[in-house]
């Protein structure tokens, strides 16, 4: 490649991820519930926690009959300085799904996951015995934290949840899948087994395939998939977009932003976040051009 190429994409990548983060930065300072703490979960994980920090420290302390305190707890954990910090609110999180009487106990339990908090103690037992009460669809998101906590059958439970007669069960176990970045073979085997089945069934949703591209749980399709993804960048609803961005971004390099660029310039909603959370990654985390 010719110095002065190397030279022009560096500054267009540069300009880029300029644009993205700002785009993030709107959305955490304009967008209510969570669609704001999704913007907050993009900034925390692209390394620019301190605009979380000012904005949900406004929220504290949250009202304990405010359905966004989760998310708000999450997003000062997420944002936290030091781990002392973060210990603070994760152990609020904790006390929402401890307590049999909140309306947000799966919330909680989905929160400690996407932190990747390790459940320890009264915490941990109390996730234990909700995963043996709860339903097969809310014990999707119970197994993902055991998991993280060294339980070794959660993953077996995941993966049994694949085959549920139930879509949202088979949605939410895949999901909490793709936050774990499991590469354990069986499970992508069922995945890609559940993202076929659901490509041919009536009326089907596209989280699995999403999940599929993510992992590359079957290369011999990965292309397939991933097609049918950047189709939903384009015509998809809001939710779509934001899933195979967020999808996309463990398979592009940089060449390929010019199919997420357009989503930083959706008004509002998750679709703008998920563009530019995965520009900003995939910028990261690909080698520098030389």
């Amino acid at each position: 490649m010719l110095a002065g190429s190397v030279f022009a994409s560096h500054n267009s990548n540069t300009a880029l991820a300029d644009q993205a983060q700002a785009r993030l930065l709107r959305s955490v300072n304009e967008e209510k519930a969570f669609i704001q703490v999704h913007a907050a979960d993009a900034l925390a994980a692209v390394g620019d926690p301190e605009p979380v920090r000012a904005v949900f420290s406004k929220f504290v302390p949250a009202d304990p009959a405010d359905p966004r305190r989760v998310g708000i707890w999450r997003s000062l954990a997420g944002s936290a300085r030091t781990p002392q910090e973060r210990a603070i609110w994760t152990a609020k999180i904790e006390e929402e799904f401890m307590n049999p009487a909140s309306n947000l106990r799966v919330g909680a339990l989905e929160s400690v996951g996407k932190l990747g908090h390790v459940l320890k103690g009264p915490a941990l037992q109390s996730a234990q015995a909700l995963a043996k009460t709860f339903s097969e669809y809310d014990a999707a998101f119970v197994w993902w934290p055991l998991h993280l906590a060294g339980d070794r059958d959660a993953l077996t439970h995941l993966i049994k949840a694949l085959d549920s007669s139930d879509q949202g069960t088979r949605s939410r176990a895949s999901y909490a899948m793709r936050y774990m970045q499991i590469k354990d073979p069986a499970a992508l085997k069922k995945i890609a087994e559940a993202a076929e089945a659901e490509a041919a069934a009536k009326g089907s949703k596209l989280r699995m395939r999403a999940v599929a591209v993510a992992l590359n749980a079957d290369p011999a399709h990965t292309a397939e998939w991933q097609a049918l993804l950047e189709r939903e960048l384009v015509s998809g609803s809001e939710g779509a977009k934001y899933d195979a961005a967020l999808s996309l971004m463990y398979r592009y390099t940089p060449a390929d932003l010019y199919r997420l660029e357009p989503l930083l310039k959706i008004p509002s909603g998750d679709a703008p976040i998920g563009g530019a959370w995965a520009i900003l990654y995939v910028l990261k985390h690909s080698p520098k051009a030389k």
